[in-house]
């Protein structure tokens, strides 16, 4: 049968209706729908428009809360008012032909929202959808900026209730925009914003939940202790000590709570087995210093004991053995060293003797070297062409006094006698043959001086000169001044406080001589006190009285020599003083001297004469012969020079007014004398001498008690004079190159000063000086004697060094410099000075000169290289005597050890043992002191060695036994370091590293389960397995007996589900125990962020389908 859908009902037809022809059936049809009133069928509705951006981005905008709901009136209204404009573009149906504004409005949004809802009704998901996106695209910003308002964040009654205004008031916000109902609308989004926070924050944990579940976060330990840099984990009980805790955890480890408890809590035990064996190898490793060793067993450091003992044995018995001979032996180390301190190499000084040899002719010949530098300087000085001209030193002492006045320096014939002296010098023999001012005479005009000054102006120095001469030798005679007066050499050592006693003074008849000091009285020449005879013969050589045939010098034979011809009448005067007489001399040689004058003058006029001169007038014919006389002209110079001072002088009054100068007509009663003459820088120089020279007599005088006040003024009338002197020559007033001779007179007192410095005793406190010219002698015949000599350079023969010898030292090295041969020498002879007699004996004098008396010597003399190697070959030498057995207890132990005893060296074992002891916890007999001796021989990888063995020989049971628990090690710590072994403790290590062992120990103890809950026979455990074993076969045979197989099974699925649920369990307890509170997965605050988002978004996409 068929079945024929007729409208919109089904009818039955019989097989007949087949068998009818299509027009038949069609009218069978018909009857059959009009019999039972069947309708048509609807017609097909038109297909849906497709999908375009346009709607997609309306719906999408519309989808935005509050400002989506207004879009399409802002469309309206836009449309309403440029429709009267656009009309006229669109098609009629597309057009907005009302009159007014409302009417055109009202049109245009029928239209934005007829086009909405048509798009909704033909595509409800993709509109949905892209109202969703638009409204959380558009919330997003909005609710990352303030989380907290929008209820994505806080607690979860912060959440509900922020989220609740803030959804209530966006949705009734959008739905007042939108023209819908507002209560409502603010209900729904007050509820969904509201619970948005709380549930994407519950969905977060069960995310998190399981998350942990199926991945679980690494176990960390959350109780540690930090042991040398190790965190060490220790458990709940480990802590507090809380017995029923440790009976806990000692059930777990046993497998009491099921497999995966014990898992973790055996995790937990290998975790802190491990940590703490870090910690005890950092403790090994850190006993090396240089990181090279990481640790070393008690087998290995005891042979490294006995290795390093032996070899010690091995060197002294070699070094014994190779103490004469070889090329390692200390003889040829010490020729090798004595070599190396000089510059070149080669050896100078094979002793003291022949360094004091060699010093003291190398230093001989620097000493000439150097006087004859000063001295060929200062003769180039006197031989450089030039004089200053005639007037030069007008004024010299006048400027010199002026000076000193400036200074503030006031002179005094109390204080400053020396200081006067030298004014006196200086105006002697510089003022004096320079024209001064004009003296105010008697019978001269008082005019006179400025008649002179006039002259001078006009004609210059020679005639004023001539001119004041011839006006004053009219006027009645002056006295003369008194000439200056030379001491003797007897009367000059008297005046400076004489002599000391001496047997060659004695034998000339010195003791007992006095002298006649003028304006002092009679002196002895020998007194105690008095001067040496080589610094005498050095004073009187300095102050003109001897000079030198000895390579340069004078010696004390020629002073002795000198001092006995004045004692027998024949006085000694400086040099340009040699015709100098005293008063009775004058008075017995006058007449024979006026007869020889007279006669001489004769013999002048007779060669005159003889020169075709005899018929000169009066006047020319006595200038002449003054000149002849004074200056040594020939007759004819001295003729045309008197012509031509009597044509100057004459030419000089013809100019002069009468007015001008009174009484200038007087006859002249002599003849007018010629202008002073030129000096030279000899004669500068010469006082410059003299001034030096009363220097170093107020020094002396200084020293010796007296006032400093002379020694200050000379300080400023020496400053002064070579002041002027630089002056004149920087004026010109020297004919020759006078900076050149100014240099050259500077270079030449620079050479005399060095000269002085390094060869010459300075004064009486000078011992340097003295030593010096101790050592030199001053002259061959005085030089100190080669033994003498190192004894100044080097100091007694058992102890050298001291202060002489630095010092010797010093002046050796700045007369020849460091890297001289000669001082190379010196340090030769001080190695053999050091190294000479028995090796123990060198030996402990080489160590005294390095750290001791001679400490100053060596650090002034030897570089820090070299006194290195001098102590080392100090400790050669040392090593060679024969030594005895040390005695004692301890060193017999050491050469057992090493063997050095005649038996072979100990056993590793025997090393270790007599350390540790039986209980191998540092309680050895004699331990402390074996170490203590140890830690002297041994090297420092040595010693390394033995502190790791003595650590591992505490904390290590040894390969193959069974290793220390936590208690053993324990006990072991705490008696090594606080009983019977703390004294070998505080030998062998630190205090830092004492404090890290009892650290480390104190963590053992924590490891030590609480006493009476280890439960050794596991009853404890063994019960909780009986029991769950009970409940896994009981709980089967009960649903066995209730329902049978299927019963049966699904009991036994139960029991499997509970054992899991209590292995978890017992597993998360055990984590607690053992590692402590794990901190739990965070909650992701995206999941609260996410759905709080959601909710705030799709609040339009709500009011929006409400209001369809």
């Amino acid at each position: 049968m068929a079945v024929l859908t007729i409208g919109d009902k089904s009818v039955t037809v019989g097989d007949e209706f087949l068998k009818l022809s299509p027009d038949q059936q069609n009218a069978t049809v018909e009857e059959i729908a009009s019999s039972i009133g069947a309708k048509a069928p609807a017609p097909a509705e038109p297909p849906a428009a497709p999908v375009t951006l346009n709607n997609v981005a309306r719906s999408a905008a519309t989808g935005v809360p509050i400002l989506g709901g207004a879009l399409n009136k802002l469309d309206a209204a836009t449309n309403a008012a440029l429709a009267p404009l656009l009309n006229r573009f669109f098609d009629e149906k597309d057009q907005l032909p009302e009159e007014t504004f409302r009417e055109r409005y009202a049109h245009s949004l029928r239209d934005q929202d007829g086009a909405d809802k048509k798009f909704g009704a033909e595509h409800p998901v993709v509109d949905t959808a892209a109202q969703l996106a638009g409204g959380l695209a558009s919330m997003a910003p909005a609710v990352t900026m303030a989380p907290k308002a929008f209820g994505v964040t806080g607690t979860l009654r912060q959440m509900a209730t922020n989220g609740a205004i803030s959804g209530a008031a966006l949705s009734g916000a959008d739905a007042a925009v939108r023209g819908e109902d507002i209560a409502p609308a603010a209900g729904v989004g007050g509820i969904i914003g509201g619970a948005a926070g709380p549930v994407g924050k519950g969905v977060g944990k069960v995310v998190a939940a399981v998350a942990d579940r199926f991945n679980p976060a690494v176990v960390t330990p959350r109780n540690v202790v930090n042991v040398g840099g190790v965190d060490v984990p220790l458990s709940q009980s480990q802590i507090t000590q809380n017995p029923a805790l440790s009976a806990e955890e000692q059930v777990l480890l046993r497998g009491g709570r099921g497999e995966p408890a014990q898992q973790r809590a055996q995790s937990f035990k290998e975790l802190q087995d491990e940590r703490v064996g870090q910690a005890s190898d950092q403790i090994a490793a850190g006993l090396d210093l240089t990181g090279a060793a990481a640790r070393a067993t008690p087998q290995e450091a005891a042979e490294r004991i006995a290795a390093e003992l032996i070899a010690q044995e091995q060197a002294q018995q070699a070094a014994a053995a190779g103490v004469h001979a070889g090329p390692m032996s200390p003889a040829q180390q010490g020729a090798d060293m004595a070599r190396s301190l000089a510059p070149d190499g080669q050896s100078r000084a094979a002793s003291p003797i022949d360094a004091g040899e060699v010093l003291s002719e190398r230093m001989a010949a620097a000493r000439d070297a150097a006087k004859a530098d000063y001295r060929g300087k200062y003769a180039a000085v006197d031989a450089a062409p030039g004089e200053f001209a005639p007037g030069s030193a007008g004024g010299f002492g006048n400027d010199v006094q002026q000076g000193l006045r400036s200074a503030a320096v006031s002179l005094d014939q109390t204080n400053t006698p020396k200081s006067l002296n030298a004014l006196r010098v200086i105006d002697e023999h510089l003022n004096g043959v320079a024209p001064g001012q004009p003296r105010d005479l008697p019978g001269v005009s008082p005019t006179h001086a400025q008649d002179v000054a006039d002259i001078r102006a006009k004609f210059g120095d020679n005639v004023a000169t001539a001119y004041d001469r011839q006006k004053t030798a009219v006027a009645p005679a002056a006295p003369a001044p008194a000439a200056p007066k030379a001491q003797s050499l007897l009367e000059f050592i008297a005046s400076k406080g004489g002599l000391g006693p001496d047997a060659e003074l004695a034998a000339i008849g010195g003791e007992g001589h006095t002298v006649n000091v003028e304006g002092v009285g009679r002196r002895k020449l020998v007194r105690q006190g008095g001067w040496p005879l080589d610094y005498a013969r050095e004073a009187a050589e300095e102050a003109g009285y001897l000079s030198g045939n000895h390579n340069g010098t004078s010696t004390v034979s020629d002073l002795l020599d000198a001092i006995d011809a004045e004692m027998r009448g024949q006085k000694r005067y400086p040099a340009g003083f040699e015709g100098h007489i005293g008063k009775r001399e004058a008075v017995a040689r006058s007449e024979r001297e006026q007869h020889e004058f007279d006669a001489h003058m004769r013999g002048l006029e007779d060669d005159l004469n003889a020169a075709g001169h005899g018929e000169l007038g009066g006047e020319v014919r006595q200038r002449a012969v003054k000149l002849m006389s004074e200056r040594g002209m020939g007759a004819d110079d001295a003729v045309e020079h008197a012509f031509h001072q009597l044509e100057q002088e004459d030419a000089a009054r013809a100019a002069m007014r009468p007015a001008d100068f009174p009484g200038d007509r007087a006859p002249a009663a002599a003849a007018p004398q010629e202008a002073g003459s030129g000096f030279t820088m000899r004669d500068v120089e010469q006082v410059r001498k003299q001034i030096s020279t009363l220097y170093g007599d107020a020094r002396r005088a200084m020293l010796g008690g007296g006032s400093g006040s002379d020694l200050h003024a000379l300080e400023h009338i020496r400053d002064q004079f070579d002041a002027r002197v630089e002056k004149m020559l920087a004026e010109g007033k020297f004919s020759g190159d006078g900076p050149a001779v100014l240099k050259m007179q500077q270079e030449a007192r620079a050479a005399f000063a060095d000269y002085k410095a390094k060869f010459a005793k300075r004064g009486p406190g000078d011992t340097i000086g003295a030593a010096v010219e101790k050592i030199l002698g001053k002259f061959s015949d005085t030089r100190a004697t080669p033994d003498e000599v190192a004894k100044l350079a080097y100091g007694s023969a058992s102890s050298p060094g001291g202060q002489m010898p630095v010092q010797i030292a010093q002046r050796i090295e700045s007369i020849f410099g460091r890297n001289s041969a000669e001082f190379g020498a010196y340090k030769q002879g001080l190695f053999a000075h050091l190294r000479a007699g028995e090796p123990e004996v060198a030996a402990e004098r080489i160590r005294t000169f390095l750290d001791g008396k001679g400490r100053l010597l060596a650090q002034t003399v030897l570089s820090p290289a070299e006194r290195a190697s001098l102590g080392r070959y100090a400790d050669r030498l040392a090593g060679l005597a024969p030594k005895p057995a040390e005695p004692g207890a301890v060193a017999a132990v050491l050469r057992r050890y090493s063997g050095a005893d005649g038996g072979p060296p100990a056993s590793a074992n025997k090393i270790i043992n007599d350390l540790m002891g039986a209980t191998g916890k540092g309680n050895g007999v004699n331990a402390p002191l074996i170490a203590s001796a140890l830690k002297q021989r041994l090297s420092p990888e040595g010693w390394t060695s033995l502190r790791q063995g003595v650590w591992e020989k505490l904390t290590n049971a040894g390969e193959g036994k069974i290793q220390y628990e936590a208690q053993a090690l324990s006990q072991r710590l705490h008696e090594f370091l606080n009983g019977s072994g703390s004294q070998l403790a505080g030998v062998l290590y630190t205090d830092q590293e004492r404090a890290l062992m009892k650290q480390l120990a104190a963590v053992y103890k924590q490891m030590i389960p609480v006493k009476g809950t280890t439960n050794p026979s596991g009853t404890a455990p063994m019960l909780a397995r009986i029991a769950n074993g009970a409940r896994s076969s009981l709980l089967p045979l009960l649903g066995f007996n209730a329902g049978g197989l299927p019963g049966a099974a699904v009991a036994l699925g139960v029991d499997k589900g509970l054992g899991k649920l209590a292995n978890a369990n017992q597993a998360r307890k055990a984590t607690e125990l053992f590692f402590g509170e794990q901190p739990r997965r965070a909650v992701d605050p995206r999941f609260a962020r996410g759905a709080g988002l959601l909710s705030q978004g799709s609040l339009p996409a709500i009011n929006h389908g409400r209001s369809r």
